[in-house]
């Protein structure tokens, strides 16, 4: 693929949000971290958006990024901080902190503990705390742009730390750019997967439903929580409104919040997560000497050559079935497969569906009614996303 330069972001006269609007320079982000690739450890010193999008990427995408080992340090705990100057020495370790404000004290106070380390700095254009300590101490100052830190995923924010994981930005930033258009306000609205979700959840929110449990039915996905909580309660978590929003890898989370979600409060919907696309190169091989043995009825023989995909399918449809019976609504959102494309387009999914944009063209935010969802008990509701990979477009 070749590498994005120049894109055309005005979709049909909407007006775009700033994640949407930003053009990153992705050949003046590899050109300034050529140097810095020599270091096989990388501390990245932040909180919020500073974290959660980096965070994705190297939990997501582990298959495809190089070996720099990558830790995410949020505060100045003692024990922590010490830890991690033993294992990590000053030779072959980086220092990274992102910061668009420049003057959080969180991320301030752990980086007094490694002014010995070669330090590198992302934070906004404006005289700030963090700039003038920068300057002081001639380390190099990457700009970060005037883009809200939960939506800076495609920003220098998110893809400097991306770059230095050694993963293709162009792929990660084109799959997002394909989902900026398919999300946005321009999009057909009955063909918009973040504006269907929105309106689901509204509608979900004026029943009472004030959780959101989010069963993520792959190791992969799962690094999106972090994000998809931060997006979700710093958006909408205001004026004495908002759902909450919580939830964990599964099949795990069967041996525990599910006790929460089908015999607790009845307040929280679900959200399952899942991939379309497994790996199926895992087969089930029952060893000849137990195959006889009886498992709730069926010999164990009967799990012989079953893909070890299909039994996350399974496990995922019996919990969906436990909640249609119990009358605990649910949206299901399919995501293709996991690569760099397909990864950027669920980060714009996300970021559309919280827009606090939506507000200023007439969509209003978590706050407009689909007749299809309001009518009745909602039960249902199945949300693919598009795959990326396929979609996403060379520019030159």
């Amino acid at each position: 693929m070749k590498k994005v330069e120049k894109v055309d972001v005005s979709f049909e006269g909407e007006k775009l949000p700033a994640f949407a609007g930003y053009v990153p320079d992705i050949d003046s982000i590899k050109k300034k971290l050529r140097k810095y690739k020599k270091f096989k450890n990388v501390i990245l010193i932040g909180n919020g958006g500073s974290r959660t999008s980096a965070y994705v990427f190297y939990h997501c995408l582990e298959d495809l990024r190089n070996k720099t080992v990558f830790e995410f340090l949020t505060s100045a705990e003692p024990g922590l901080i010490r830890r991690l100057r033993r294992k990590y020495g000053r030779k072959d370790t980086l220092v990274l902190i992102v910061s668009k404000s420049g003057d959080n004290i969180n991320a301030f106070e752990p980086l007094l503990s490694f002014f010995d380390y070669p330090v590198l700095v992302v934070t906004g254009g404006k005289p700030n705390t963090l700039s003038q300590i920068a300057a002081r101490k001639n380390w190099e100052i990457i700009i970060h742009p005037e883009v809200g830190g939960r939506f800076s995923g495609m920003t220098e924010s998110g893809l400097v730390p991306a770059c230095l994981m050694g993963l293709d930005i162009d792929r990660v930033y084109a799959g997002a750019r394909s989902g900026y258009k398919d999300y946005g306000f321009a999009a057909r609205q009955d063909k918009n997967p973040a504006l269907i979700a929105a309106r689901i959840f509204n509608a979900l929110e004026g029943k009472g439903y004030t959780e959101i449990f989010s069963s993520i039915y792959s190791f992969s996905l799962s690094a999106f929580l972090p994000l998809m909580v931060q997006l979700v309660h710093e958006s909408i978590g205001k004026d004495g409104k908002g759902m909450t929003i919580y939830g964990d890898y599964s099949p795990e989370s069967q041996h525990h919040t599910n006790q929460r979600i089908f015999g607790g409060q009845k307040n929280a919907a679900c959200l399952f997560m899942y991939l379309e696309d497994y790996d199926s190169r895992g087969i089930l091989r029952i060893p000849k000497n137990i195959s006889d043995i009886e498992f709730k009825g069926v010999r164990l023989k009967e799990l012989e050559g079953l893909k070890a995909s299909e039994t996350m399918l399974y496990d995922m449809q019996g919990v969906q079935g436990n909640c249609l019976s119990k009358k605990i609504p649910f949206i299901s959102l399919a995501v293709p497969r996991i690569d760099a494309e397909n990864t950027g387009n669920v980060m714009a999914f996300w970021h559309y569906l919280t827009s606090e944009e939506r507000l200023d063209v007439g969509l209003g935010l978590f706050s407009t009614e689909s007749p299809r969802v309001m009518k009745g008990r909602p039960c249902r509701y199945d949300v693919r996303i598009a795959n990326a990979s396929r979609k996403a477009q060379t520019v030159t």
